[in-house]
């Protein structure tokens, strides 16, 4: 867990405002912060602003810690709760700003939760749902989509437990279901479902795990792509 005395005024910062875990899109938005009174952060206006469609919504404050020579990105979540016109940087000079209060501690943060790859057969990646293996389209720290036979079908909103194998190392894991579709030639895989889910309980452990193989794959890849 970061000091908190790392949150201070004149500390660049990257804002996500929306996290959209069906399509596994992030909106990150960068601002600069201009004071700290206990928990209440005031940020500069981003680009684009956040609005007072805003108001109440929990948003995360990241912000990058030297650590041992190499930079670490920590981040804490608030609310947006006042908006202000005329903020005053000096006697001459004011500026829009947004007011949030923060109400969790600060800890390591990833932006690239959501970068997805698309595992082959043999790399090393496996998720068991009810003892049986099933098909990965595409797998991310934040979640994972499948295909899967239909005599059991999921449904959207369900939490479904497995165990995500990651090179012979076996994890237990909880996703919730975040949408079900057929496939495109439907007639040809009438038997399948497309599953999209959100991991549930990612522990630092397994986020490391996974994290270090999504980037052996995505390393790979590029190799591969390089020389065929």
């Amino acid at each position: 867990m970061a000091d908190l005395s790392s949150i201070r005024p004149g500390l660049s910062a990257d804002i996500v405002v929306n996290i959209d875990f069906s399509k596994e899109v992030v909106d990150i938005r960068s601002a600069l912060i201009y004071d700290v009174i206990e928990k209440q952060i005031i940020l500069s206006q981003t680009n684009p602003p956040i609005t007072k469609y805003h108001m109440g919504d929990k948003i995360a404050v990241t912000y990058l810690v030297k650590e041992e020579e190499e930079p670490v990105r920590y981040g804490f979540y608030g609310k947006v709760t006042e908006f202000i016109n005329d903020y005053e940087l000096g006697s001459s000079n004011t500026v829009s700003a947004i007011v949030m209060e923060r109400e969790t501690e600060p800890v390591e943060f990833n932006l690239r939760m959501h970068f997805r790859i698309e595992p082959r057969e043999d790399s090393g990646v496996a998720l068991f749902i009810g003892g049986k293996a099933v098909n990965i389209i595409d797998i991310s720290i934040s979640g994972i989509q499948i295909t899967h036979l239909r005599d059991h079908p999921i449904e959207p909103g369900k939490r479904v437990k497995g165990i995500l194998n990651l090179d012979g190392e076996k994890f237990n894991i909880e996703a919730k279901v975040i949408r079900v579709w057929q496939p495109y030639d439907f007639r040809r895989m009438k038997d399948r479902e497309f599953v999209a889910m959100q991991f549930l309980n990612m522990n630092k452990k397994l986020e490391d795990v996974l994290g270090r193989k999504i980037r052996t794959i995505e390393r790979e890849r590029r190799f591969n792509e390089m020389f065929p």
